[in-house]
């Protein structure tokens, strides 16, 4: 008997696969801040061959995202467990073999099957636990300049260290 599903689990009717079969379409909300450091941080997220962009070689991105995923059936929007997630990721400007792209060097999502597929797509996902308030409806003030980020936490519930070496 073939085994169904996108990716594993995979089972005889495929309903255990953690993802349904492609396309998937995504809408969300986001928030996006552009800050420049210094280049040479920039290199030393990239992997060997990969440089930073001759043009604002210092530019990173940070994201924050609200997204609703469904593929072709809709049929995940009947649980919206199966379709909601956040994510937060940071891109850095670079260059490979004279082309210039948009890296993702960190990316961290809130939910299993958003992890696996981004796995499948090539995005480094980490799980993690993070508040998510766009809108500051929760009150409390955006950091400060020097501050500590605080929407971070690994899949253990832990904060990143300062020491970059740890991340």
């Amino acid at each position: 008997m073939p085994l169904k599903g996108f990716l594993f689990p995979r089972t005889a009717t495929g309903i255990a696969s953690l993802l349904p079969d492609t396309p998937w379409h995504y809408s969300g909300a986001m928030l996006t801040l552009e800050y420049r450091t210094d280049p040479d941080a920039i290199r030393e997220l990239l992997p060997d061959g990969i440089e930073p962009a001759d043009e604002d070689p210092g530019a990173v991105a940070v994201i924050w995202a609200d997204w609703q995923s469904c593929s072709d059936s809709f049929e995940e929007l009947l649980d919206p467990v199966r379709a909601q997630y956040m994510e937060a990721f940071v891109v850095v400007r670079c260059k490979y073999r004279g082309q210039h792209y948009s890296r993702c060097v960190y990316i961290w999502v809130d939910k299993d099957y958003a992890m696996v597929r981004g796995h499948h797509q090539g995005y480094p996902k980490k799980t993690c636990l993070y508040p998510y308030d766009p809108a500051g409806i929760s009150g409390k003030r955006w950091a400060s300049a020097g501050d500590r980020w605080p929407f971070w936490s690994n899949s253990r519930g832990q904060r990143p260290s300062a020491d970059r070496s740890k991340f």
